[in-house]
């Protein structure tokens, strides 16, 4: 009985933690300042194996990530080790206090949020 009890409070619990988050509550007005492009410029060049390749580029209005980080999302399109242009990819990127905190190639969360995101042409990665 005691350990009945433990668990049907525990698991109330754990599916009242369990709620989905909306774009519109995440996302705010603010677009990406020039400090924040040069980061995530920067990161680009680490991860994507021909960062010059870049086409199509977009990056989101700054966003309050669910796991309550702030950050971007970004979607583009660049070349793989064959040569070829892979396909639309979708990052996460984490930012706190001038710094990259987390880094997510293609993420699902900005993905599946694609419709909802208010997108901005990423100029600046394109000219890389």
């Amino acid at each position: 009985m005691k350990y009945t009890r433990s668990f049907v409070v525990g698991l109330c619990l754990l599916i009242a933690g369990c709620q989905t988050v909306t774009v519109q509550q995440v996302q705010t007005d603010k677009k990406p300042t020039v400090a924040h492009k040069k980061l995530l410029i920067e990161a680009v060049k680490e991860h994507f194996y021909d960062p010059y390749s870049i086409r199509d580029a977009e990056l989101s209005n700054l966003l309050r990530f669910p796991n309550r980080s702030t950050g971007y999302c970004g979607r583009l399109n660049a070349k793989n080790a064959v040569g070829g242009y892979s396909g639309r990819r979708y990052v996460e990127v984490g930012i706190r206090g001038g710094l990259i905190t987390s880094y997510h190639p293609n993420s699902y969360w900005c993905k599946a949020q694609q419709n909802h995101i208010k997108w901005n042409r990423f100029r600046e990665l394109e000219k890389l």
